[in-house]
């Protein structure tokens, strides 16, 4: 499964000019420990074919086309291993792997939501999607800290936040934050560790409620995806940015033998026409609207 097939471009540089493959996958040479560090993530296949690590740095590694055959590496696997920069093409990729554990959430059985709970007198059913709309003057971090705080005590709550500061964010929730230096593959990576993340929490049996601070930001940086120099015109929507991210917006679930995936995003309707189709598509898009 491809999570991003439209938006895959914006991965080119990484692949782009590479020519290496490992004689035997199963060589476990010693790690030099000046070279290589131990990471963990989960697996982006590319419609390119080629395969990436994605870790909570937002950085992307690749990985030797040799790992990836012999492991059977799909979308959403969790990897542990050593990744290091090839000094002859300058290319991050994954050196050595050490664990690979195959995430069973993408084609689990679901069922209809078992649980709720409830906010400004809304029920919000696990393993749905609900959209909260924000005036101009709302506190985030405390609205945040307002809702997370009526999900089940028993969920694992996470927030995907973009271009904040740390220190706003309650330190009891598990933060992916995204920062206004990162470049927009970066911040996509972030939003698919995320994703990655509370699916594989999911399977693993848990409640997981994922709040996305700003909906528009996220909109912003999957469009901005689709211009090579990172900008998008003024007025413009790439309408296959707008489906890929649907797509990802819509994995929530509640799996049969397993916990559930609640996706719940903050956005501030704007006023333009651009801006005034989002808010629509979103409307569209979210089980509920708060």
């Amino acid at each position: 499964m491809i999570v991003c097939p439209h938006l895959h471009q914006v991965f080119d540089k990484i692949v782009a000019h590479v020519n290496f493959t490992w004689e035997n996958v199963l060589r476990s040479d010693p790690i030099p420990a000046y070279n290589s560090k131990k990471q963990f993530g989960y697996i982006h296949t590319l419609s390119s074919g080629y395969t990436l690590l994605i870790c909570d740095n937002a950085q992307p590694y690749l990985i030797p086309e040799d790992f990836a055959e012999y492991y059977d590496l799909q979308t959403g696997d969790y990897l542990e291993g050593y990744v290091e920069e090839m000094l002859e093409n300058h290319k991050l990729i994954v050196r050595h792997i050490e664990r690979v554990v195959k995430i069973n959430y993408d084609n689990a059985e679901t069922i209809a939501a078992t649980q709720n709970f409830l906010y400004q007198q809304h029920k919000i059913k696990l393993g749905t999607t609900a959209v909260v709309r924000l005036d101009y003057d709302t506190d985030v971090p405390a609205l945040i800290d307002e809702i997370l705080g009526q999900a089940p005590a028993s969920a694992e709550k996470m927030i995907l936040a973009f271009d904040g500061r740390r220190t706003n964010y309650n330190p009891k929730y598990d933060l992916i934050l995204t920062t206004p230096i990162q470049n927009n593959r970066n911040k996509l990576s972030a939003c698919l560790y995320a994703f990655f993340k509370a699916k594989d929490l999911a399977a693993q049996g848990k409640d997981v409620v994922l709040l996305i601070d700003s909906l528009d930001k996220m909109f912003t940086t999957f469009n901005n995806c689709m211009q090579l120099n990172g900008l998008i015109k003024p007025n413009e929507i790439s309408q296959a940015a707008s489906m890929d991210l649907e797509s990802m917006l819509c994995s929530s679930a509640n799996l049969k033998d397993g916990g559930s995936f609640t996706i719940i995003g903050l956005h501030r309707p704007g006023l333009t026409g651009p801006q005034q189709y989002i808010t629509e598509r979103f409307y569209q898009l979210f089980d509920t609207i708060i």
